[in-house]
């Protein structure tokens, strides 16, 4: 018996809206099962805990926390700390009585011959990949991507590619089962017989099955949100019984707060200027 073609002459002899109600159910489905599925290419979690470092790189935390926008953060602000670059509002710029770099790391030094006459900050964070900075600030945090890397803390290549082919694999077949009815409804045979409502059901569902693989599979693995959780944890403790201005800055400087919490961190505190200088504008 042809088994696929009997199945296919029933998905095409179903009334619209008994299709819809089972398309709609088959995404659900589909949804459950990729999430499950995904989960399972992150196996970091059952490694021993990292040990939390007692004095941290802000850089090395950085990277872990938001790749290289994050270390551009940092390294921005150490800039300013030193009195090389000069914020104003959200721009930023040398400093006119700026002392001498000489002895500036590499990061530094990139970052600090990017800048012009008074550039906005945002535009610096968001950089493009092709970006002579970006690929400078990029190849300089390769010992940190290999160190967390080795750690577990990210997800490997390996995996991330799995989860993207099982994605596309999942909305490829579920829009071949969708066919078999879009041809029996396009000649007018169904109840339903527009296959726009079909097609775009079909783009919601895949939109959500690509929202679950973004989701679920992050750049961090269990391992590394773990560590970031516990380095926090760290901070908050360390800095309990504090004023608020005394808590936005753990040594070297603010650099920590800065790695671990974001710029939001800073708002209303005498670093505020730190968060208007890297939020993003929303005029």
């Amino acid at each position: 018996m042809n088994f696929p073609s009997q199945n296919a002459t029933r998905l095409a002899n179903l009334s619209g809206p008994d299709f819809m109600v089972l398309y709609v159910s088959l995404f659900v489905v589909a949804g459950v099962a990729l999430w499950i599925l995904l989960r399972r290419l992150d196996t970091t979690g059952r490694l021993p805990p990292i040990p939390v470092p007692a004095e941290p790189d802000p850089y090395e935390v950085a990277y872990l926390s938001g790749a290289v926008p994050g270390v551009l953060q940092v390294a921005m602000v150490e800039l300013v700390e030193r009195g090389l670059l000069e914020a104003k509002g959200t721009r930023v710029q040398r400093a006119p009585m700026a002392p001498s770099p000489e002895g500036l790391g590499v990061l530094l030094r990139a970052i600090l011959e990017s800048m012009g006459p008074g550039v906005e900050a945002t535009a610096l964070l968001v950089v493009g990949r092709r970006s002579d900075l970006y690929r400078r600030v990029a190849s300089e945090c390769m010992k940190h991507h290999d160190r967390w890397l080795e750690l577990g803390c990210f997800n490997p290549t390996s995996a991330t590619k799995r989860a993207w082919q099982v994605t596309l694999c999942a909305i490829a077949l579920l829009l071949v089962v969708a066919v078999p009815w879009m041809a029996r409804g396009s000649s007018g045979a169904a109840i339903l017989s527009d296959p726009i409502p079909l097609l775009v059901v079909w783009l919601i569902g895949s939109f959500a099955l690509l929202v679950i693989r973004g989701a679920t599979l992050t750049r961090l693995s269990k391992q590394g949100r773990r560590l970031l959780s516990e380095l926090r944890g760290k901070f908050v403790a360390s800095r309990a019984g504090r004023s608020p201005d005394e808590r936005a800055a753990w040594d070297p400087a603010i650099l920590m707060s800065l790695a671990l919490f974001g710029a939001s961190r800073f708002a209303r505190t005498s670093h505020g200027k730190y968060d208007t200088l890297l939020t993003p504008s929303s005029d």
